[in-house]
């Protein structure tokens, strides 16, 4: 068996009294995808920053290959953030030079090879873009780095069912046995036939995790199914 690209043990964050996460545990090994799956507030984000060096956890330890999140693993993780993090003013040929420039093992080509996949051209800007737009803009620039570890936080958000089809499809494309996918989504039903395995966290605490099969068996129903049953009563 493949030695784990990413692990996870006790892992707490907490904001104040607030826990984000509470004694989280994972082992994650390439050709995976991995759904962590639960509404706002879960705690789902919050790992992701963990794993990609832009928050710091109040206890316990992840790594990467065996290192802790930092200036060392910076080149093995690719992060695409809910946040908007691209220059509204900035043509699209201008963000892949900027982040050839940033990260060294971004691979330019592939990016180009992806933008026609959401109509998009290297003369667009980014302020001219609709939502599933910029959305594939950021899936090409993350898929395009040569990463072990993939981090998607809410990729299929305010997209229409076309883009959402070309975003789970390009996820697929990308499994990778030297490379881990994590994504996150309240979208369980979209995610059902790309994720190998789901988390289903609950203020920071993974209340049901396990393969998609195994979650399955017994059950006879749906990852969505799964998800009303866990959170029922959560949501108003």
């Amino acid at each position: 068996m493949m030695d784990p690209i990413l692990t996870v043990k006790d892992l707490v964050k907490r904001y104040g009294a607030k826990a984000a996460l509470e004694h989280f545990q994972l082992t994650a090994r390439g050709g995976r995808i991995i759904g962590l799956l639960g509404p706002n507030g879960s705690g789902k984000s919050t790992f992701l920053k963990i794993a990609a060096g832009l928050v710091k956890p109040t206890a316990g330890e992840i790594l990467i290959r065996g290192l802790p999140p930092g200036p060392r693993t910076k080149a093995r993780v690719s992060f695409m953030s809910t946040e908007e993090y691209l220059y509204a003013a900035m043509k699209i040929d201008g963000i892949i030079r900027y982040f050839a420039d940033m990260f060294p093992d971004f691979d330019r080509a592939k990016c180009l090879l992806y933008l026609p996949l959401f109509n998009l051209t290297p003369r667009l800007k980014v302020r001219d873009l609709s939502t599933g737009m910029r959305a594939g803009l950021k899936l090409a620039l993350a898929f395009s780095r040569r990463a072990d570890v993939i981090l998607l936080d809410e990729p299929l958000n305010g997209i229409d069912v076309v883009i959402r089809d070309i975003v789970l499809d390009l996820i697929r494309r990308e499994r990778g046995d030297e490379r881990v996918i994590f994504v996150t989504s309240h979208l369980v039903d979209d995610l059902e036939t790309v994720i190998d395995e789901a988390i289903f966290l609950d203020h920071g605490v993974a209340v049901l995790a396990g393969s998609v099969p195994e979650l399955q068996a017994g059950r006879a129903c749906s990852l969505e199914d799964i998800y009303r049953e866990v959170y029922r009563g959560q949501i108003n």
